[in-house]
């Protein structure tokens, strides 16, 4: 009956895993400028998808969905799952952070652009053995007389929506190693120093992108969870009954940010030098278009009066996670495909290119080519390659958890990973 358990277990989190996918490559595809003849009303239900104050109940429930199935499917042993059943036809292998992976390349569409083989085209032999065994379905036959080979999705040949796609990729990569469960509080004050910093963060970035008033940061409550917002509110009360959730607010924007005065205009609340330190170029709760102007006005070291050169890290360390989810920074950030993913990209954009005598090009599949073309390149790919190897670097640094027997408790070493 354990065993029976078990595979309805993973029947149940892969459906979990599987929809939520389908939906945000579905939102990264319109967002790279597909299906527009679905007209602009497709943009709207996108920017209310991803974009707050609504993504708390769609974009957000998702990622958290996916890391929720992941974390369900690896719990579960393959030793078990394999006992699950004598029909050899449908062995059930265990799932490691390489499945996750893999899902997502084909559903993004991007197997190919991003320079992956397809295993039964390399090794056809072995490949109709298996499926003479039973080990997977075969596809169905395009002609009678010939065996037919598994092809790869893909939304579109444009290699710069290619492009779009593959920078999409990474930022959902990057968010699902960033934005994990947060640890439990203790008691009522861990708590309220969990809220205050969640608003802290929301803030920090809000202002990233420009000086706002104080009725535009009190939006920043729409995206915190509902425990958080009565947790404030209970700390607001202390200090102004009459208002307890604009003095929370106000308590927390002395801390990171200076009130500017403006002629004619409302007070507005502008991000201090120092705040900066904080900010996260690819936090989920801006659009694109608040990060490229935080990118704009964002200080360097050459604004000062000494105008020296400190070097910073391309992102803060990530907020602290819940011990069961800390696994995926590091599953994610040493998984082989991400690390190829990272290497051809910074193949493609820093190598020594040589006009159209380039040997490697002229020899490679026209899908690999096509990422190698100049509409391919993107600053976009470069900067979300960069955050991710800063977060592994994060998560490969941090110490181990008290509990954890062996290293790989803590995430990484499971099948696929370097």
């Amino acid at each position: 009956k354990r065993n029976e358990d078990t595979r309805r277990l993973f029947r149940i989190y892969s459906g979990l895993l599987e929809f939520p996918i389908v939906v945000l490559a579905r939102n990264s595809q319109i967002r790279s400028d597909l299906w527009l003849r679905n007209g602009r009303g497709m943009f709207d239900m996108v920017l209310n998808y991803s974009e707050p104050h609504f993504c708390k109940a769609l974009r957000d429930a998702d990622l958290a969905l996916v890391q929720f199935a992941f974390i369900g499917l690896s719990s579960l042993g393959q030793r078990e799952l394999d006992a699950s059943t004598t029909d050899k036809k449908v062995q059930v292998r265990a799932f490691s952070c390489a499945n996750l992976v893999n899902l997502f390349l084909h559903r993004f569409g991007i197997f190919d652009f991003a320079g992956f083989l397809k295993a039964p085209h390399q090794y056809t032999d072995r490949y109709y053995s298996d499926i003479k065994e039973g080990y997977y379905p075969p596809e169905k036959q395009t002609d009678a007389d010939l065996n037919s080979l598994p092809w790869t999705y893909s939304a579109t040949n444009d290699p710069v929506r290619h492009k779009s796609m593959l920078e999409e990729f990474l930022y959902t990569m990057i968010i699902l190693v960033t934005e994990l469960f947060a640890p439990p509080p203790v008691d009522a004050e861990g708590a309220a120093r969990q809220a205050k910093l969640r608003l802290r963060r929301e803030i920090v970035h809000r202002l990233a992108s420009g000086p706002k008033a104080h009725s535009e940061l009190a939006e920043v409550h729409h995206v915190l969870p509902m425990r958080d917002n009565m947790v404030l509110a209970e700390e607001g009360k202390l200090v102004n009954p009459d208002d307890a959730t604009g003095a929370a607010l106000e308590a927390a924007l002395v801390e990171v940010a200076d009130c500017k005065s403006f002629q004619g205009k409302s007070d507005k609340w502008e991000l201090q030098r120092w705040a900066w330190n904080e900010y996260d170029p690819a936090f989920f709760h801006l659009s694109l278009r608040q990060h490229q102007n935080a990118s704009e006005v964002r200080p360097n070291s050459l604004d000062s009066k000494d105008r020296s050169i400190t070097a910073m890290p391309y992102a803060p360390f990530p907020p602290p996670a819940h011990r069961s989810f800390t696994r995926l920074r590091r599953d994610i950030t040493s998984d082989s495909a991400i690390i190829a993913v990272i290497y051809r990209a910074l193949h493609v954009h820093c190598r020594d290119v040589v006009g159209e005598d380039d040997k490697f090009v002229n020899s490679v599949d026209n899908c690999v080519s096509e990422s190698y073309q100049t509409d391919a390149m993107s600053e976009t790919i470069l900067g979300r390659v960069i955050h991710l190897l800063t977060l592994g670097t994060y998560a490969w640094e941090s110490p181990l958890a008290e509990k954890s027997e062996c290293w790989s408790d803590d995430g990484g070493g499971d099948v696929g990973s370097v």
